[in-house]
């Protein structure tokens, strides 16, 4: 599994711009277009650039897998349009809690979703992505989209998370899992990486034992 370093906008934490899911990176147009290209040259992912709710933290704000795009209640008419050239459902969930991306994670095969969310959000999250919703706090900290970065082959979580919960986490997203940071020492790992499922973005001050976890953790087997 190849990782490149990198940077938007002079920011490490490249995750909060970018989400991913199922062969589509959906990215800000405030992003530069070589990074763009470079998601579809090196990670082979389809990009869409569009912002979220009018931001440009489209990581913070959306959660996606191949099966549906889950996005926030203020998502945009304009964003929309972009989000459906995706060929994949869009379903809007209907909480106050606008930033998704920090309060779910997924892959094909499961999501975590944070105690935060009501019932009825996580039974709206199912639907749209097509998986069991699971909902869980890991290493004390109920922003697990934040938390946790996943693949269909892995996932990373946060360095403190304890052994008890990343069984849990493994048992829903159905990947082997590992604990680790990014970024020189960051715990929200999400914050600094964009996973493909045969490489990953990280953010340009991530050290090279941290890559090694990294690639631990995401690479198939």
């Amino acid at each position: 599994m190849m990782l490149y370093r990198t940077s938007i906008r002079n920011s490490p934490f490249i995750g909060v711009y970018v989400a991913t899911g199922g062969g589509i990176a959906v990215v800000p147009p405030a992003a530069p277009k070589g990074f763009a290209s470079r998601l579809t040259e090196l990670l082979n992912l389809r990009v869409l650039r569009t912002t979220v709710g009018g931001v440009s933290s489209v990581g913070a704000m959306v959660v996606m897998n191949s099966n549906g795009i889950a996005v926030p209640w203020n998502v945009e008419e304009e964003e929309l349009i972009e989000l459906k050239r995706s060929g994949r459902l869009i379903g809007i969930v209907e909480t106050k809690l606008t930033s998704l991306g920090n309060l779910v994670c997924a892959n094909d095969h499961g999501a975590i979703a944070s105690p935060l969310l009501s019932r009825k959000d996580v039974r709206q999250l199912g639907e749209i992505l097509g998986v069991e919703v699971c909902q869980l706090s890991v290493a004390g900290y109920d922003l697990v989209g934040s938390a946790i970065v996943t693949t269909n082959s892995g996932a990373l979580v946060h360095l403190s998370t304890e052994e008890e919960e990343k069984r849990k986490v493994r048992d829903i997203l159905k990947v082997k899992t590992e604990t680790g940071t990014v970024n020189g020492g960051y715990r929200f790992v999400r914050a600094g990486i964009v996973p493909g499922e045969k490489g990953a973005f990280v953010g340009n001050i991530t050290t090279g034992p941290e890559l090694m976890a990294i690639r631990e953790a995401l690479a198939p087997q």
